[in-house]
């Protein structure tokens, strides 16, 4: 845990709540010409009233991503999203 209200999910989220929401962010880096090109940054993708709805967003995100090619593609990505979790908080 990065601190009591932000959650990084290896290196492409991260969750941040407040007293109304939790917000789930993705990492981009500017292109040349902008005045941060080349910085990790962060933008919000998505906002949740709890926590389990924004990290159910964040696994159907990236199943989705795999392009549905399988069955056992879709079991690998929650199995590397398992394993994340585990490995960062110990869950």
């Amino acid at each position: 845990m990065v601190g009591e209200n932000k959650m990084l999910i290896g290196d492409k989220y991260k969750i941040e709540s407040d007293e109304l929401q939790y917000t789930v962010y993705t990492k981009y880096i500017p292109k040349e010409g902008s005045k941060r090109a080349g910085e990790d940054l962060w933008r919000p993708a998505a906002y949740y009233k709890n926590l389990s709805e924004a990290i159910k967003w964040l696994v159907d995100r990236e199943i989705k991503g795999t392009g549905l090619v399988g069955l056992l593609e879709v079991n690998k990505k929650i199995e590397e999203l398992k394993r994340t979790l585990i490995k960062q908080y110990n869950i």
